[in-house]
């Protein structure tokens, strides 16, 4: 997957919670992220089927950002058991994200982004 990967990716040193839009329903924790896409971590796979698209909102930390939530246009690009048994590992790609997304992932990535890459 590494070779395919058009934006270096970052583990973040908040595990912030992701919701699919549609059914209300939180489907993991951000593990890592690019400008590229993200790699949530669940307990449950999720919902969305591979290649299928779906609208997904990230939790951001209240106290640094004004509004409380980044909503990504995303499809499932893969999924699998994490090499912790109770956890799936899911990787989803941004859809043709707009200008200010990628200023806000941007700046995610430079305030929570962990130095150890």
């Amino acid at each position: 997957m590494d070779n395919r990967r058009k934006h270096p990716r970052r583990a973040l040193i908040h595990h912030l919670s992701v919701t699919d839009k549609k059914s209300g329903k939180v489907i993991g924790f951000l593990d890592n992220l690019s400008l590229g896409g993200l790699m949530i971590l669940g307990s449950d796979p999720v919902s969305f089927i591979d290649g299928e698209s779906s609208t997904v909102e990230l939790a951001l930390p209240t106290d640094s950002y004004e509004r409380g939530n980044l909503t990504l246009d995303v499809k499932n690009a893969w999924s699998l058991k994490d090499d912790n048994a109770d956890l799936y590992a899911t990787g989803l790609q941004f859809l043709n994200p707009l200008d200010p997304t990628l200023k806000n992932i941007d700046q995610l990535l430079e305030d929570l982004g962990s130095s150890e890459d």
